[in-house]
């Protein structure tokens, strides 16, 4: 609700501010084994204490900017880190990508963390984008461009094309 839209790298961007809404109903097939979730994001305001939402369903799968910019994504109990990875009013590509065995973290086509992963956890929950979830506070302020959620675990080959557009 109460979406804007302008240019971004891509196409048109979703801009995020604390009256915007995306919430995106529970559909069959997720989660499943792998998952990946990438987007181009700008943060008009990096937090400078608590965090602010890219994208997150209920513990099952979660991307969120935390002060100096450091990225964080949640997938199966791993947590990744992209330290200092998002800049104040720059487009970032991110993508977080669990496989059932390992989690990655990638910030414009390049790995930079990895961790063992649990099993995805089953969830009803819908996806909130620019916000935390279920509550919907943590909100971003800024835009995203190119949101792409996948039932599989795309190769760091795909994810370097996908940043490279």
């Amino acid at each position: 609700s109460d979406a804007g839209f302008e240019a971004g790298p891509v196409g048109s961007a979703c801009v995020l501010d604390a009256g915007t809404r995306f919430v995106v109903a529970h559909g069959a097939g997720f989660p499943s084994v792998a998952m990946t979730l990438e987007a181009f994001v700008r943060a008009d305001v990096v937090p400078s204490s608590g965090r602010a939402g890219v994208a997150d369903w209920e513990g099952v799968f979660g991307v969120f900017v935390f002060p100096g910019g450091d990225l964080r994504c949640t997938a199966g109990g791993a947590t990744l880190w992209g330290r200092g990875a998002i800049a104040s009013g720059r487009w970032t590509h991110v993508a977080c990508v669990a496989d059932g065995a390992r989690a990655r973290l990638f910030v414009d086509g390049v790995q930079v963390d990895e961790d063992a992963m649990d099993a995805l956890r089953s969830s009803t929950a819908p996806l909130r984008i620019g916000e935390d979830s279920p509550g919907g506070g943590d909100q971003l302020l800024g835009a995203v461009d190119e949101l792409r959620l996948f039932s599989s675990a795309r190769s760091p080959a795909q994810i370097a094309a996908a940043a490279a557009r």
